[in-house]
């Protein structure tokens, strides 16, 4: 089973970031709105920059999650 991840690692990275982009932005779009009227501002503006960085993933050659990741760990020490 390793041997077949690391083989086709570049298949399924690209497939998550097909994903993340088409189901998962469409999703949090609809999510955000619904919770705009409940967040704060800082809450609104890291959701806002999740979805600004999962609907540029489709557009850029090479995916880069470390500003997706540094906002979730935001995220996670915003709401601990």
């Amino acid at each position: 089973l390793r041997h077949l991840i690391t083989s086709y690692s570049s298949v399924i990275k690209q497939y998550y970031i097909e994903c993340l982009s088409t189901l998962d932005s469409n999703d949090l779009q609809s999510n955000i709105k619904n919770l705009n009227m409940s967040c704060t501002e800082d809450e609104s503006i890291l959701l806002t920059s999740f979805y600004n960085t999962i609907t540029t993933l489709a557009t850029s050659t090479s995916a880069d999650l470390r500003a997706l990741r540094l906002d979730w760990f935001r995220m996670q020490a915003y709401t601990s």
